[in-house]
């Protein structure tokens, strides 16, 4: 049974529990820090590596980093399914299913100063894109984990935690340290949702990332970067953990449409997602960037809006080439025949 979470409450502290009947449901909430007169200003919506490239072509620069980052993250050999799902306006997620996801963001999101271009109004329903792998290993690491461990391999870390930072191999070309930023970018909150589950010790967690510019808040000055999760304090500082709330996490994605299931991997939602990534866009850049590991076999992608499916394996991609035509069908016809002659690929 799937919770009606009530949504005419002032938002709480992260992991309080408001009661409903007979029964206690956790709520959540989004947590800046307070900046301290010690701290360095960064403005990072300004600095983005990636800043050009993801406001001048958006589809690209989410396909390439978001597919590569997968690929890297490969389990076991197994060919790497990735299912991008743009909603349209059409089938957004209504304000009010979308209400408890964004508790303590608002004011952050509406503070001035803070970056952002166009803030969607407090009536306005949630268009949303949903990016997710599957023959992955999820985010591995430990969540809680700090100072982080030199040497060590921790993708949930350097995912939520890091900025610029990777602990990829050089045969390795995608990069979480940055590639993540195109996500942040493309969402006109500049926020997103990672929901893991881990092929380790299947785990599945759900946190919330959210990266501004220092901003103003009810006369408090405020850090770029928020998280939404579970607030876990010590005697020394605090640390937002990530949600492992069976019943939020299943109420959450069936709101998004997530078909994450208990399978491992990772789901990336960018909530009010740029109007720019369009079906299209997004299976023009597959098709131009990603033709190879598809042929070769270890790569399938489906991407989906509304009613519509389209699944891009080795046998469909000439006919996908097709029905978009132009420029894209004179490009890529040729590469690809060239290809399947110089892999011996039939």
């Amino acid at each position: 049974m799937i919770v009606l979470y009530k949504l005419s409450v002032i938002p709480q502290q992260a992991g309080t529990k408001k009661m409903k009947g007979d029964r206690a449901i956790m709520t959540y909430s989004w947590q800046f820090n307070k900046m301290r007169p010690c701290d360095k200003a960064r403005e990072p919506i300004e600095s983005e590596f990636f800043a050009v490239e993801a406001i001048s072509d958006p589809g690209g620069a989410l396909v390439r980093e978001g597919i590569q980052n997968s690929l890297d993250a490969r389990r076991n050999g197994e060919k790497v399914l990735v299912r991008i799902r743009v909603s349209g306006t059409k089938g957004a997620a209504r304000r009010d299913k979308v209400v408890p996801f964004l508790h303590g963001l608002d004011e952050h999101v509406r503070a001035p100063g803070n970056g952002l271009r166009e803030v969607p109004s407090d009536k306005e329903d949630c268009p949303f894109l949903v990016f997710e792998d599957f023959g992955t290993t999820g985010l591995l690491g430990d969540p809680g984990e700090w100072p982080p461990v030199a040497g060590a391999r921790n993708h949930f870390y350097l995912f939520f935690r890091a900025e610029g930072r990777s602990d990829k191999s050089e045969k390795d070309l995608g990069r979480w340290g940055v590639g993540k930023q195109v996500f942040l970018r493309a969402s006109r909150i500049n926020s997103i949702f990672g929901l893991t589950v881990r092929c380790d010790d299947k785990r599945r967690m759900l946190m919330g990332m959210s990266v501004l510019k220092s901003h103003d808040v009810h006369g408090m000055r405020y850090a770029p970067d928020g998280w939404f999760g579970q607030l876990k304090r010590d005697k020394d500082d605090s640390m937002v953990m990530p949600i492992e709330d069976r019943e939020f996490i299943t109420h959450f994605a069936e709101v998004f449409d997530i078909e994450r299931g208990n399978d491992p991997g990772l789901s990336i939602i960018i909530p009010w997602y740029d109007p720019d990534l369009t079906d299209e866009n997004l299976l023009r850049a597959v098709l131009r960037y990603y033709f190879w590991p598809i042929l070769k076999g270890q790569l399938e992608v489906i991407v989906e809006t509304g009613t519509i499916q389209t699944i891009l394996d080795a046998p469909s991609l000439d006919r996908e080439i097709r029905k978009i035509g132009g420029d894209l069908e004179k490009e890529m016809l040729p590469l690809i025949e060239l290809a399947r002659w110089s892999g011996g690929l039939s």
